[in-house]
């Protein structure tokens, strides 16, 4: 299974926010929650927060209009 991080759109109630989830391109789907970096050292921390970065750069926004 092949998978990267992704900013998400969201709009809930009105109020627009963006966050960061676990994008699988096959089969196709996200988290429902959005994640954050982690790491079992402060260098794999460092890490993770460099690949969410890249990944956010690098990929376009996924649009969740709440559907399932």
């Amino acid at each position: 299974m092949s998978w990267h991080y992704r900013a998400r759109k969201r709009v809930l109630q009105g109020e627009e926010f963006f966050d960061v989830v676990e994008f699988y391109e096959s089969p196709e789907g996200w988290t429902c929650e959005g994640v954050g970096p982690s790491g079992d050292t402060l260098s794999e921390l460092v890490q993770d927060v460099g690949r969410m970065y890249n990944d956010v750069q690098r990929y376009p926004v996924l649009i969740d209009e709440g559907k399932p």
